[in-house]
């Protein structure tokens, strides 16, 4: 018995099924508000600018932080409840061998070696400080 050659599927592949029902919906989404344009809604100087900053910059990420610091620290979640006395951490800014900034936080036991390792790598270095510390 011979195998079915590739050629004779008159089916697509399943990436270009996959591309066409992508740019399927790309069409049918509505485009997004622009700044400025909420209706009924009153946005302060401030916020304007944060939404117009250019957030590859990084004192621009560190001001959006800082911002909005104090809804981070309203948010009733477990993960705040938490203690992490015993914990020393340390924040630190690397330059990478591209001369960018990377953001760095460490979390080690005060009077005990560490026993395990864990790398958080989600977006820009605020996330894994507002989920642990809630800062």
């Amino acid at each position: 018995m011979a195998l079915k050659s590739a050629k004779l599927d008159k089916r697509p592949p399943f990436n270009g099924f996959r591309a066409k029902i992508r740019a399927w919906r790309i069409k049918e989404r509505p485009a997004m508000a622009k700044v400025g344009k909420f209706k009924g809604v009153t946005i302060r100087e401030e916020v304007l600018k944060l939404l117009d900053a250019n957030m590859d910059q990084v004192e621009a990420r560190r001001r959006a932080r800082e911002a909005f610091k104090d809804i981070q620290l309203s948010i009733d979640h477990c993960l705040f409840k938490v203690p992490h006395e015993g914990l020393k951490m340390k924040e630190s800014y690397e330059v990478n061998s591209r001369g960018l900034e990377v953001f760095l936080k460490s979390w080690l036991p005060e009077t005990c070696p560490p026993k395990a390792v864990v790398y958080f790598c989600h977006g820009y270095g605020d996330t894994c400080t507002f989920f642990v510390e809630g800062t």
